[in-house]
C-alpha cells in the first residue's frame, strides 16, 4: 500500500485546511472593518485575501497532482476520484484520516462561503448607499430604468433643492 503517497496527500489536505482557516479569519476581519468604517483595515484585508487566493489555487493544484498519483496507485482512473472513493480503497487508519480531512474541509468551505456571501451583501448595500449619496450631490444624474423597463425619476439633488429654496 502506498503509505508515503497517502501521507503526502494528507499533508496537502492539511495545508489547504490551514489556508482555508486563514481565509475565513481574513474574511471575518474584512467584514468587521467594513462595518466599523475602517477603510485602511478593509483594504489591508482585501490585499491579504488576494495573496491568500493565489496560495489556495497553488495548493489546490498541488493537491490535485498528489491525488492523481495516489489514484493511479490504488487503481482509479478518470473523474471517479473523490475523497470518499479514495478512502474506500485505503486501509485503516488512513481511510479514516482522509474522511476526517474531507469533513473538515467541507465545514470550512461552507463557513467561508457564508462569510463571503455576508461580505458581498454588505458591499452591495454600501455601494447602493454611496450611489444614492453621490447622486444627491450631483444634479446631472443619468436616467435610470427599473427591472420592468420603466424610467425611474432621478432623486432631487441637494443643489436643485438649494436652487428651489432661493427662487
Amino acid at each position: 500500500m502506498p503509505t508515503l503517497l497517502v501521507q503526502s496527500f494528507l499533508q496537502h489536505l492539511q495545508h489547504e485546511e490551514t489556508l482555508l482557516r486563514e481565509a475565513l479569519a481574513i474574511t471575518k476581519t474584512l467584514y468587521t472593518a467594513l462595518v466599523a468604517g475602517d477603510l485602511g483595515s478593509a483594504q489591508n484585508s482585501s490585499l491579504r485575501q488576494e495573496t491568500l487566493a493565489a496560495a489556495l489555487q497553488e495548493a489546490a493544484h498541488r493537491r490535485a497532482e498528489a491525488a492523481v498519483a495516489l489514484a493511479r496507485e490504488v487503481g482509479f482512473t478518470g473523474s471517479a476520484l473523490t475523497l470518499s472513493a479514495l478512502a474506500a480503497r485505503l486501509p485503516e487508519p488512513l481511510a479514516t484520516e482522509v474522511i476526517m480531512a474531507r469533513d473538515r474541509l467541507a465545514v470550512l468551505t461552507a463557513e467561508l462561503t457564508v462569510a463571503q456571501t455576508r461580505n458581498a451583501n454588505l458591499l452591495h448595500h454600501l455601494r447602493s448607499y454611496l450611489r444614492g449619496v453621490l447622486s444627491d450631490a450631483d444634479s446631472d444624474v443619468p436616467v435610470r430604468y427599473g427591472p420592468s423597463g420603466a424610467r425611474i425619476d432621478a432623486p432631487v439633488s441637494l443643489s436643485t433643492l438649494r436652487e428651489r429654496a432661493t427662487a
